[in-house]
């Protein structure tokens, strides 16, 4: 409920983990708490994991090597670090390239006509992820040789649209700061379940 949230940890048929966090604040914040989160473990255990998020849950698939209390997972983020966690894991996903290549074509850095005729789709593609590279090379860098495993990002009015498009558009990074924030006051429970099968609405979810 929107008073009570539920973490449970289950097998499935196969035998895979599975972690279903049901949360019922819609898409958009389950989004931004899910990517977060998903950013939060993939460095610590240092593995790619497969995540989505629901109007009313998060799904997280784990692997036989990802060994944790499942009380910890609320404390992974807090109200003052999910935007930084987030902005991060945003750069690493397809939905930022989608809105800088919508940004950058909307501001005419991108031609969208050559000799006349409409760009083919791929060339504008190829425009834009050269304008990338010129102006947030970070972006586009081998994530193994970054300092620290942080992109720095620069101050340029297209990479802040595209990253407050992600954020506050596609996500919603202060509606997921304001539920932990709540989680942390005690205002919103957070109820714990390992189960040996999944229960029928996380059955239904997956």
């Amino acid at each position: 409920s929107t008073k009570r949230v539920i973490l449970e940890r289950f097998f499935d048929e196969t035998g895979d983990t599975h972690l279903v966090i049901h949360s019922p604040f819609g898409s958009r914040v389950n989004r931004a708490w899910g990517l977060a989160l998903r950013k939060r473990l993939c460095r610590r255990f240092n593995f790619e994991l497969q995540a989505a998020a629901l109007e009313d849950s998060i799904v997280i698939s784990l692997g036989a090597v990802h060994s944790f209390a499942l009380d910890e997972v609320a404390r992974y983020l807090t109200s003052n670090t999910i935007r930084d966690v987030l902005t991060q894991a945003v750069l690493d996903a397809p939905v930022f390239g989608t809105y800088w290549r919508w940004n950058s074509t909307v501001a005419l850095a991108v031609r969208r006509f050559r000799n006349g005729k409409k760009a083919p789709a791929q060339f504008q593609r190829m425009d834009a992820e050269d304008l990338l590279s010129t102006v947030f090379p970070d972006q586009l860098a081998c994530a193994e040789n970054l300092p620290g495993g942080d992109r720095d990002i620069p101050d340029h009015p297209l990479v802040a649209q595209t990253l407050d498009d992600c954020l506050n558009g596609a996500m919603d990074v202060a509606g997921a700061a304001r539920l932990l924030a709540r989680i942390e006051s005690g205002e919103v429970e957070v109820l714990c379940r390992e189960l040996t099968s999944p229960s029928p609405l996380a059955q239904e979810i997956l």
